[in-house]
């Protein structure tokens, strides 16, 4: 009967590690999808911006001051969420971002191999 456990508990072993890998790719996915909408949407935004700019230049009666402030704190706040989104996703590959430059760097780096600051 001990073979017989030996070997439940390695398939329990292995099922558990399966499933422990299946929701950590899942869970990428998910973030690099969220990144992905996240810099869709930026990149609308900055069409939009340009369009503001454009129909104000072809027409000086028209003021789009207040939808340019508009798009551009929203784009500051995707910007936030999508540094936030991509900390997460370092978290989960098991390496982080560099503070000054973004470079993805291995977790025990004590400096940025690109930059050279310090983390």
């Amino acid at each position: 009967m001990d073979i017989f456990d030996n070997i439940a508990k390695k398939l329990t072993d292995a099922a558990d590690y399966t499933i422990k890998e299946a929701e950590k790719f899942t869970g990428t996915a998910k973030i690099k999808f969220a990144i992905m909408n996240k810099e869709s949407s930026i990149d609308d935004l900055y069409l939009k911006i340009g369009q503001y700019c454009y129909d104000q230049s072809i027409d000086s009666s028209v003021d789009n001051s207040i939808p340019i402030q508009a798009a551009c704190d929203e784009i500051s706040q995707l910007q936030n969420e999508l540094k936030a989104l991509n900390e997460e996703l370092a978290s989960l590959k098991n390496y982080k971002i560099c503070v000054e430059c973004g470079t993805k760097i291995d977790r025990e780096m004590a400096y940025c191999y690109k930059c050279g600051k310090q983390q």
